[in-house]
């Protein structure tokens, strides 16, 4: 088997549309519609498919999920690359947010449509730090729970360094810099 074979390149770009050919000339817009396509042909595969994908950011409204079938068959493989060494593809599941407003000295504050929780933040494509307290709590006690192979399972801090949050607990997570759990 010639694994340098090409079988079929398929191509996608931003500009592109999801009801063309997905050829250089005239590419699909979305990475799904490639992957799906490579589907359709890899029974038939006789050397790898190729999914070229231009530079810019593709937005996701869905998760994008790949199996073992997603990786080619007859011994070939599907190749998944950025059209060039120059750029960068940006496969975002995010949303840009703008209009923000200032809240006080250290806070600025924006409202996103349609998000209910998140974990990471982004700006200018670098992850930002997660809000946090300017100060260092100490536990005010341990605790254990029986049968556990630790010494602490747990710790418990004062409401009292949480004035703002004692009547909406439900909403709260803790990332202690020191231990997990």
């Amino acid at each position: 088997i010639d694994t340098d074979k090409v079988y079929m390149d398929i191509y996608v770009s931003p500009d592109g549309d999801d009801n063309a050919d997905g050829s250089q000339a005239a590419p699909y817009k979305t990475i799904l519609r490639a992957k799906k396509k490579a589907l359709e042909v890899s029974d038939d595969m006789t050397g790898n498919i190729v999914i070229h994908i231009a530079d810019g950011t593709y937005r996701l409204n869905e998760t994008l999920n790949f199996t073992s079938e997603d990786s080619g068959k007859n011994g070939y493989k599907i190749i998944y690359k950025g059209d060039n060494l120059m750029t960068k593809p940006l496969i975002s599941g995010g949303e840009k947010v703008e209009n923000w407003e200032k809240a006080d000295e250290y806070v600025w504050k924006a409202k996103v449509e349609n998000v209910e929780d998140t974990r990471q933040f982004y700006v200018n494509g670098y992850a930002a730090q997660r809000a946090r307290s300017k100060y260092v709590y100490s536990p005010i006690e341990y605790y254990h729970k029986e049968g556990s192979k630790f010494e602490n399972d747990g710790l418990i801090l004062s409401a009292n360094n949480f004035p703002e949050i004692k009547n909406n607990i439900q909403g709260v997570e803790l990332v202690w810099k020191y231990v997990w759990a």
